[in-house]
């Protein structure tokens, strides 16, 4: 009697288990699959990619990724790239880590497509400067790859996606269905992720010193042609002055030829002379339109017009002693610390090729 209700027991229990277990499976695979789907999301939103343009918006998990990436590592040199080049850096001292981030709160590029705003009256060298900063398109070109170079130093540290699923055979045959619930996910070894974290973060700290370099060109290019035009603007100023002072003699030499005092050669040397002094004002006026146009390139604004230029040369040239320039080359120059990096680079990349025949 006790055989045959535990019979029925087991029967009973064998039922509910056949019916049970597929909805626990689909049960568990939608959960296991929303985890992973949702995981995929914070990480998709986090290292979402941005245009080189400014023409984004602004994401909290995006604003807050240095934040929580310097959290991990105290030591490292926190750095905002916007998308004009200009870095802020939120760190101090040597570090073995560079973060880069995209600033969400970009100030508004201005490009060529509408006027641009340079104050009303002179305009001074810190001016065309920050302009040129802003818009030049190469500077803009380094920024855009230094933000992609940072998002994909972020993903080759990442472990792949795992895989979750869910198998079923033999659904219309009663008491022979066969369900398979399964999960993969590939773990790499020897360090393999942290190594490639390490190539492309030296990778990375070489763009932002070229980035600087770019930088520095394009400040050394403005200031060289902001004198240029400077120069040509004084000129032009002392040429309209000696023209006026033409003008007063040849309506002298023709006053003094009517009065008998003068004769007609001097009237056509006066008039000679003139021309001349016409023929230099339009020369030196190209010039000057010449040097305008060469701003305009760099500062990347084609509509950029002629303005009063306000400055003066009466800087004293301080001497300076060669091995003080090559301390400060060295110590301060970014061509070389890219150098350096790209060294640094081929180093990690030397240790990261030699784990590679370790298997995952």
């Amino acid at each position: 009697m006790v055989d045959d209700v535990w019979t029925m027991l087991l029967l009973r229990l064998g039922v509910k288990m056949k019916t049970l277990f597929p909805k626990l499976a689909i049960t568990i695979f939608c959960g296991c699959l929303g985890c992973a789907s949702d995981s995929v999301r914070r990480s998709s939103n986090q290292f979402r990619g941005h245009s080189a343009h400014g023409q984004k918006t602004a994401v909290d998990s995006e604003a807050k990724a240095p934040t929580r990436l310097a959290a991990n590592a105290p030591n490292a040199e926190s750095m905002v790239i916007s998308a004009s080049g200009k870095s802020d850096k939120q760190g101090s001292g040597a570090s073995s880590v560079v973060f880069a981030a995209v600033d969400p709160n970009p100030q508004r590029e201005q490009g060529t497509s509408g006027p641009i705003s340079i104050p009303a009256g002179e305009t001074t060298i810190d001016e065309l400067v920050n302009l040129a900063l802003t818009n030049n398109p190469a500077i803009k070109e380094l920024a855009a790859t230094t933000q992609k170079a940072a998002g994909f130093r972020t993903q080759v540290g990442l472990y792949a996606n795992p895989i979750v699923g869910y198998q079923a055979v033999q659904l219309a045959d009663r008491g022979t269905d066969q369900h398979v619930l399964f999960a993969e996910q590939e773990f790499a070894t020897a360090n393999k992720l942290g190594l490639n974290r390490r190539v492309q973060n030296e990778a990375l700290r070489a763009q932002l010193q070229e980035l600087e370099a770019q930088k520095l060109r394009v400040t050394t290019d403005i200031r060289t042609l902001y004198y240029e035009a400077l120069g040509y603007q004084k000129q032009l100023r002392l040429i309209q002055d000696f023209q006026k002072l033409m003008d007063k003699g040849y309506e002298l030499a023709q006053l003094r030829q009517k009065a008998a005092e003068g004769s007609k050669i001097d009237v056509l040397q006066t008039k000679v002379q003139r021309s001349e002094i016409d023929l230099v004002f339009r020369q030196t006026r190209a010039r000057y339109d010449a040097a305008w146009r060469g701003i305009a390139a760099i500062t990347g604004v084609a509509n950029l017009q002629p303005t009063p230029l306000n400055g003066d040369f009466s800087e004293a040239i301080q001497s300076m002693q060669w091995q003080e320039v090559s301390t400060n080359l060295v110590a301060a120059s970014p061509e070389y610390a890219a150098a350096q990096a790209r060294i640094s680079q081929a180093r990690a990349e030397l240790d990261r090729h030699g784990v590679q025949a370790i298997p995952n």
